[in-house]
């Protein structure tokens, strides 16, 4: 089974301009997981988001991912300055030309499929600058906070990779 900390990292380097800089530090005790996440300086802002809004995501679904991993111990995820390198210039959406919207796919795939037990994208459409994947989630009531937290955190993968993504149940 995959650990909360495999499926976040992947998702978390990608929406960084310098992910070989992002340090993750785990702190493991008997009764709960710390990931520390330390990214360069220009990438704090990203993470971090407007009014706190990705690492809110982040928290939320690393914490309902450990919930769902069946090892009893809670994670907690904390952003932290690292002062590695300097702050840099907002940079202007610019597609990817390069952009594998199939790895994106599976991706996405993994981590919903981990944090809901059971789930299916029903819908994927990719153009040059934007993709789309519409997610039915079987035997999940009311899962909208969850989904929501998901669009909060792919947005800015997506933009990092160069690809506009939009996660949505329907």
């Amino acid at each position: 089974m995959t650990s909360p900390q495999q499926l976040l990292e992947p998702i978390i380097r990608g929406m960084c301009n310098h992910p070989d800089s992002l340090e993750i530090q785990e702190d493991d005790s008997d009764d709960s997981t710390k990931l520390t996440l330390l990214p360069h300086t220009a990438d704090y802002r990203i993470i971090c988001g407007k009014q706190g809004r990705q690492i809110k995501a982040l928290q939320f679904l690393a914490k309902a991912l450990s919930d769902r991993s069946g090892n009893g111990k809670p994670m907690t995820l904390e952003l932290r300055e690292s002062f590695v390198g300097d702050m840099e210039e907002h940079r202007p959406f610019k597609p990817n030309p390069k952009f594998d919207p199939e790895a994106c796919k599976a991706l996405v795939q993994t981590f919903v499929n981990a944090l809901f037990g059971r789930a299916v994208i029903t819908h994927a459409s990719f153009n040059r600058r934007r993709a789309t994947l519409h997610v039915t989630i079987e035997n999940e009531p009311d899962e909208s906070a969850a989904v929501a937290a998901m669009g909060d955190v792919f947005y800015p993968y997506g933009y990092g990779q160069g690809c506009i993504l939009k996660i949505s149940t329907k």
